[in-house]
């Protein structure tokens, strides 16, 4: 299919927020494993997607014949997450949190980050009628091309599934840092993520910008 599209600010956070809400329902391995309710999942994106605009680390791929959002990218300090995680005394609220914390930590041994080092890029999102067209890629390279001119050294990526485990190792050149296995990660007496079969694990990726 052909069809051209931009790359810009996120200026709607509602439409953005939403797409990235579907998409990560829809075709994300830790999907089924969410266990937060779906209002509180969708009020914690739009807040991130708020975040992402007032500081500029957040991009829309926008389709030019309709003017519609058909792809977004939310990015955040990874400074904010991990220092918040280590000085706050609660648990993770859920496996999925716990699982991507386990994994940063397996490689920064709970150190504290300085500020504006390490981009991590949260979610990608593509409209199913517009994947394979290099919508991801762009925006990615675009983001990651921002948090360079702002500073940054590192970008960071906690890539769930085969497909963007391929995008971030294979096309833009990520590094792969640790990586854990759905079917061995424990919780407890339980092993949340045993039921993903068709991907192995989630990788902690990085590269230098």
């Amino acid at each position: 299919m052909h069809f051209n599209f931009s790359v810009d600010n996120i200026q709607n956070i509602h439409e953005t927020a939403r797409l990235v809400v579907a998409t990560f329902n829809e075709r994300e391995p830790l999907a089924e494993a969410n266990n937060a309710p779906p209002k509180e999942f969708a009020e914690f994106i739009l807040g991130l997607t708020q975040h992402c605009a007032d500081n500029g680390l957040g991009f829309i791929a926008r389709e030019l014949t309709t003017n519609k959002i058909i792809g977004a990218i939310l990015t955040s300090d990874l400074a904010e997450t991990l220092n918040k995680i280590d000085t706050d005394d609660k648990e993770p609220s859920n496996p999925i949190a716990t699982l991507i914390t386990a994994l940063n930590n397996s490689y920064f041994k709970g150190e504290t980050l300085l500020n504006n080092i390490y981009l991590s890029i949260k979610f990608v999102a593509t409209d199913d009628r517009f994947k394979g067209n290099g919508v991801a890629d762009k925006l990615i390279s675009e983001c990651i091309s921002e948090a360079k001119n702002k500073g940054f050294k590192y970008a960071q990526a906690e890539a769930n599934g085969n497909v963007s485990q391929h995008i971030f190792k294979n096309k833009l050149g990520f590094e792969e840092k640790a990586f854990i296995k759905y079917r061995e990660f424990t919780l407890g007496d339980e092993k949340p993520f045993s039921e993903i079969t068709e991907h192995e694990g989630i990788k902690l990726l990085i590269k230098r910008i």
